[in-house]
């Protein structure tokens, strides 16, 4: 993502800040995240990415160790803040698009609500790509006002993703369980 790009989405989540983040997104992301996890079968011993975490709901609802990644350092505040007590998550400030985190190492990627905030959105994709197993899976959304199902499904392919199920979300967004080529 350009840095002027990347500069004003991070201020506009740190400006937004965790509690207004939370009163308008909430409701929202709490559907999403139940048909999300409707699509797998999470196992205690998985090791998950939320790329893009926000203020940590679907961190909270896994029963698994977790680690999120949000750009916003008012949004991680907050994440931690609802994970306190729980000692089988992380939060990392940092770029969806350069992820600080080595190759092959979790079982399920989460990116919810993410890629149409990124300029380059198929960089993140490929970063998701690169630390997902080789039989990981990497369950993404997009919002359908900012991608058709042609150009979502391009998308995808374009990382050299192979998309296993595709759902368009009746309220919002696409839904795509994806692994690699």
């Amino acid at each position: 993502m350009g840095s002027n790009k990347k500069k004003e989405i991070r201020e506009f989540y740190d400006q937004l800040g965790g509690r207004l983040y939370d009163i308008r997104y909430r409701d929202e992301q709490k559907i999403k995240y139940g048909k999300l996890l409707n699509m797998i079968h999470l196992k205690p011993h998985y090791l998950i990415l939320d790329d893009g975490c926000g203020t940590g709901l679907l961190m909270k609802s896994l029963k698994t160790y977790a680690v999120g990644i949000d750009i916003s350092g008012n949004l991680i505040f907050t994440a931690r803040k609802r994970l306190k007590r729980r000692n089988y998550a992380s939060l990392i400030i940092s770029d969806a698009e350069e992820l600080p985190i080595r190759s092959n190492i979790f079982d399920i990627v989460f990116s919810v609500t993410l890629l149409q905030n990124l300029d380059d959105s198929v960089k993140s994709l490929k970063e998701m790509k690169r630390v997902v197993k080789e039989e990981g899976k990497i369950i993404v959304t997009a919002l359908k006002k900012a991608f058709n199902e042609f150009i979502f499904k391009k998308l995808l392919e374009t990382a050299c993703l192979k998309i296993n199920e595709i759902v368009l979300d009746d309220a919002f967004d696409w839904m795509a369980l994806i692994s690699s080529c």
